[in-house]
């Protein structure tokens, strides 16, 4: 019987709209479970969720059925919406256009796992974004 095998590993990056702090302490975890939640219910494997007030990291699988663009849109819409109605404050709450990201295998995957433990602190400027060049402003 014929079929089609797939694993592939993605790290992607995004930001909140102008790097706003709209993820404090209160809801960053709320934000990042829903992030997994969201990848599980599009058949990808969130290894790891993690991030500081103004981005998030996602270490998972890409489901063979969509593209990159589109599992990064549908995260980007739905986690939108889902904070939104969470409560009056995030109302003006947007996630910035674009994205960083890095393919690999699941064991080149696993040195990934350290860069959320020292994104995890509360600096503003974690780790990893250090290393991540600015995306270009988009006209």
């Amino acid at each position: 019987m014929p079929q089609s095998l797939s694993r592939v590993v993605i790290h992607v990056i995004f930001s909140t709209k102008d790097r706003y702090p709209w993820l404090d302490i209160n809801v960053r975890s709320r934000m990042h479970a829903y992030l997994a939640t969201v990848c599980r219910d599009e058949r990808a494997e969130p290894f790891r969720v993690g991030g500081v007030a103004d981005h998030v990291h996602l270490l998972t699988t890409l489901p063979r059925s969509l593209s990159q663009a589109e599992m990064v849109e549908g995260l980007k819409k739905k986690s939108s919406k889902w904070i939104k109605e969470l409560a009056p404050e995030y109302r003006k709450f947007y996630w910035q256009r674009g994205l960083w990201s890095i393919f690999g295998e699941p064991k080149p995957a696993e040195c990934c796992v350290g860069i959320y433990r020292e994104a995890g602190g509360t600096s503003s400027q974690p780790y990893i974004s250090r290393r991540i060049p600015r995306l270009p402003e988009q006209t």
